[in-house]
Parts: C-alpha cells; structure tokens; sequence
C-alpha cells in the first residue's frame, strides 16, 4: 500500500506539472496572437499615415526607402533593425545619463528626450 501511494504522488505531480505546463503554452499562444493583431493594425495605420504624407507633401515611395535607411543606419549598421542606444551623458556634469528619468541623478539638470528613443 505504500509503494502505491508513492506512485499515486508522483502521477498526482506529474499531472498537475502537465496541466500548469499546458495552461502556460496557452498564455503564451494568446500573447502572440495579440502581438500578431498588434504588428498589423501597427502596419496600417504606419500605411495609412504614409499614404497621407506622400499625397500632401508630393513625396515617392523611394522617399521612404532613403529616409528609412538613413534611421536604420544611426546605430550603425542598415541591418533592418534599430539598436538601442548608447547610454548618453549629462550635458552639464558629463555623467550618465539614467535610461527612463528626464533629468540627471547626479546634478539634477532637466533632460530632454528623444521622443522616439528606446
């Protein structure tokens, strides 16, 4: 009887272990279906926002091409990517600058961001 209810334990973990491990691939089923939504309605509206510059501003597609290879090559390498940058230092004191604070730890002079940085 003991060694029976050893092997009902371990059958007991290994099926709650099973049934965490399926709830978890789930999850991770639904987050890249929502991403997936997310890069095409993204894709869109990028499109749509094109289509409006281009036809007010007499530009060409070929425009955009330049313009998205020059972004691409700012960290550089034209690689079809956008790095994250480097950190930046502290126009006053020379010091790090902290990623997500809008202004200096260390001397406490207000920074302005880059509105597109990452």
């Amino acid at each position: 009887m003991f060694v029976t209810n050893i092997h009902s334990g371990r059958d007991n973990y290994a099926g709650i272990a099973a049934i965490s491990a399926q709830s978890t691939a789930k999850r991770a089923r639904n987050d890249v279906s929502y991403l997936e939504n997310e890069v095409e309605r993204l894709l869109m509206i990028s499109e749509a926002m094109w289509c409006f510059i281009k036809e007010n501003h007499d530009l060409k597609d070929e425009d955009l091409f330049a313009k998205v290879i020059e972004i691409d090559g700012k960290d550089g390498k034209v690689d079809g990517r956008v790095s994250p940058t480097v950190p930046k230092n502290c126009p006053e004191c020379d010091r790090v600058l902290p990623k997500k604070k809008p202004f200096c730890f260390f001397c406490g002079v207000t920074v302005q961001k880059d509105c597109f940085e990452r």
